[in-house]
């Protein structure tokens, strides 16, 4: 019999080859653009495909550095998945 506290984990697999996430910086202060689009695990060499609808961001300011530019999309994203969209 094997003890299944010593098996080790199974290794998570994503469903994404690839994934591609921007941001546009709004220069006059209105909104961004964000996008995020994947590659398909089993073909990686398909095109990039949408994952969620292309969306505007609010950005009263402009992205002053890539810190605030990755929380920025994290806050979106997890408002996304907060909304009940499937990522």
């Amino acid at each position: 019999m094997v003890d299944v506290t010593d098996a080790p984990a199974p290794a998570a697999q994503s469903l994404y080859a690839g994934l591609r996430v921007t941001l546009t910086d709004p220069q006059n202060g209105s909104a961004g653009v964000l996008t995020v689009a994947g590659k398909d695990r089993l073909n990686p060499w398909d095109d990039w495909s949408f994952i969620v609808p292309t969306m505007r961001v609010p950005a009263p300011t402009p992205i002053t550095s890539n810190v605030e530019a990755i929380k920025r999309i994290i806050a979106t994203l997890q408002t996304l998945i907060d909304q009940g969209n499937d990522l």
